[in-house]
């Protein structure tokens, strides 16, 4: 199976992703293993990022790796730059 398709494990069928969410989760179509961008996998379920402006957080919906424009990263959260006109910031 590709793309948002996985493996149905009773009927070898592939069947789109149960989580409206996922992108991803092709040994078992009930089992994400990879989220829309805003969320992240948690024991196969994709959830929201805990931290606001986020926009990645693939490995733990605690831990943001990438932030909203206008935002900046600092150890997994998302601070928002000094000045409005940034699209990114140096902190």
């Amino acid at each position: 199976c590709v793309g948002n398709y996985g493996v149905n494990t009773l009927t070898g069928d592939c069947l789109i992703c149960s989580d409206t969410k996922c992108n991803k989760c092709t040994n078992n179509y009930q089992i994400c293993t990879e989220c829309i961008n805003g969320y992240g996998v948690e024991t196969g379920i994709c959830k929201i990022c805990k931290s606001a402006n986020c926009l990645q957080c693939p490995n733990s919906i605690n831990f943001c790796t990438a932030c909203k424009s206008g935002f900046i990263l600092n150890n997994g959260t998302c601070l928002a730059c000094y000045d409005n006109l940034c699209l990114a910031c140096p902190y």
